[in-house]
């Protein structure tokens, strides 16, 4: 078949936005090695990265090589384990956000127990995310109801049985499964910004100030403070959950109204699951330190302020006479 202008740029655009996506997960990967040696439960982020890998390769360069090659490049009969495959990375991506999350929600209300989370506690958190993910999508793909969609290159994106995938439950599936994701991660950030904005309340009621970042050098006990702005980290972690949460609802709306109608509705479906994987660079459009280095900075104060207070108490105990 020969290409058209429309096959080009679907096809060239797809394929430039995932290469340029993964190149961004690999500079970021770079940024967080110090927080990874510092804290090893940002395992579970570097974890995510090689998930949002796959789904870059699978929402971008994957769909762009079928519109290029004009090749569905796998067998339709083979439909179902590539959509098997395909279920698994994403909802091993959607379970890992939601254990990111929790360990966030951890590190700011207890480092002590963030600090203790271990390689093995990280090994448990992947293996339930890519179990669930992995058994879960096996056992859909065993019903009736179920509707298999695959690569086509006449509509960038996927074809099926579009009327079964609207009316049989498949898209109810979907949407129930992709929106627990997603407001588990609004509650769990609302959650954390509630706490930020609470303890600074309370560090300015009793420092007379806003301050929350406080270093301490054992050693030479001394001490530094780093003026925050008071709604920055939280506006950054709201605004980012709020343009996800928009999103996700603009895609379900149009998977579940206008899939299959539309050679475009399938090309910014796509777009839309493949915006997932830049939810952390949306952050950092929003201030220069994104929410995740701020957390982990606050929690290394917390816990440093508590360690020398304890040193300082033991090495100089109080007498009272």
């Amino acid at each position: 078949m020969e290409l058209t202008t429309d096959d080009l740029f679907a096809g060239i655009s797809m394929i430039m936005i995932g290469l340029i996506g993964i190149l961004l997960h690999g500079v970021e990967f770079f940024g967080i090695r110090k927080l990874y040696k510092q804290f090893i439960g940002f395992r579970l982020i570097l974890g995510a990265k090689l998930v949002d890998v796959l789904l870059l390769f699978q929402f971008g360069i994957w769909p762009g090589i079928v519109c290029l090659t004009k090749n569905t490049l796998i067998p339709v009969e083979y439909k179902e384990y590539a959509h098997v495959y395909m279920d698994t990375t994403w909802f091993s991506m959607c379970y890992l956000t939601v254990f990111i999350s929790l360990s966030r929600l951890i590190c700011v209300i207890f480092p002590f127990i963030f600090r203790q989370f271990g390689k093995r506690h990280c090994n448990i958190c992947f293996f339930i995310a890519g179990g669930t993910a992995f058994f879960q999508s096996v056992g859909v793909h065993t019903t009736s109801w179920f509707v298999s969609l695959y690569y086509d290159p006449e509509v960038y994106g996927t074809t099926g049985d579009f009327k079964k995938h609207q009316n049989g439950g498949t898209a109810t599936y979907y949407f129930i499964t992709n929106g627990f994701v997603m407001g588990s991660y609004l509650i769990v950030y609302s959650a954390i910004a509630f706490t930020m904005i609470v303890r600074r309340k309370l560090f300015k009621a009793v420092n007379g100030t806003i301050s929350t970042n406080v270093v301490v050098n054992i050693k030479g006990v001394k001490h530094t403070k780093r003026v925050v702005s008071s709604n920055s980290v939280e506006f950054r972690l709201m605004v980012s959950c709020i343009a996800s949460a928009l999103l996700f609802i603009t895609g379900q709306f149009l998977i579940n109204g206008g899939l299959g109608q539309s050679k475009w509705t399938g090309y910014y479906v796509i777009n839309t699951l493949r915006n997932e994987t830049y939810r952390n660079f949306k952050i950092f459009l929003f201030g220069k330190n994104p929410p995740s280095t701020v957390i982990a900075r606050e929690c290394s104060n917390h816990i440093n302020a508590i360690t020398t207070s304890y040193e300082l108490l033991k090495n100089n105990p109080i007498q009272i006479t």
